[in-house]
């Protein structure tokens, strides 16, 4: 299979061997995967806080499964780092700071045209299976969107709020329309960049 992988600081395309399954493990075949800006931060060799593994924002098709309720031929989501849910950073609404949180992910990433999802993920919900109504490609954008989601929890973005955004790129204007979402009055975005400025006006959600 061919599978996009970083060597020497580079993103090369390899031909690999698809991945065998252990006991737990799902395999599933990429039909969509985000390009994260963790992604070309690590191309860069800017990024070191995990696994030099790229592509974490795939959905696909389930192509061999050993679990019961995930189905070939199951169109899903899969997330690539797991936490336990059980330690105190989990328990304390901290999950990405729990330590086995990093230390899961896709083999040999959501940049190939097949990968396993670990017996870990799959046992604490790192599998999402998709309704027929979402596209794989709308599917790529579930990993983002929870991150802003749970972002803007913490702030605690109330009705009628005044939300001033540092950034127009895909995650500003994805913090602009949930920020509509949660019922915020005025949201204005900024950003040096004249062409994103200009992108970003003509959502419906910036003011």
């Amino acid at each position: 299979m061919k599978s996009v992988v970083l060597e020497n600081g580079r993103a090369v395309i390899k031909e690999l061997p698809i991945p065998k399954l252990q006991e737990g493990d799902i395999l599933v075949e990429m039909k969509a995967c985000g390009l994260c800006g963790t992604d070309i931060e690590k191309i860069c060799g800017q990024y070191t806080a995990s696994q030099p593994i790229i592509g974490h924002e795939p959905a696909g098709i389930i192509k061999e499964s050993t679990v019961d309720w995930l189905k070939v031929g199951d169109r899903v989501f899969a997330h690539h780092h797991v936490p336990c849910y059980e330690c105190y950073y989990c328990k304390k609404g901290s999950p990405t700071m729990c330590p086995y949180y990093r230390k899961t992910n896709l083999d040999p990433g959501g940049f190939s045209e097949y990968f396993r999802v670990p017996s870990w993920n799959v046992k604490r919900g790192g599998v999402l299976k998709l309704p027929d109504n979402v596209t794989f490609e709308e599917a790529s954008f579930i990993e983002p969107l929870a991150t802003v989601i749970r972002a803007q929890k913490r702030v605690k973005i109330m009705e009628g709020d005044s939300v001033f955004i540092v950034g127009s790129g895909p995650m500003g204007l994805l913090h602009a329309m949930m920020a509509k979402v949660n019922k915020a009055g005025t949201v204005i975005i900024s950003d040096i960049s004249e062409f994103r400025v200009e992108y970003a006006s003509k959502i419906p959600q910036v003011d």
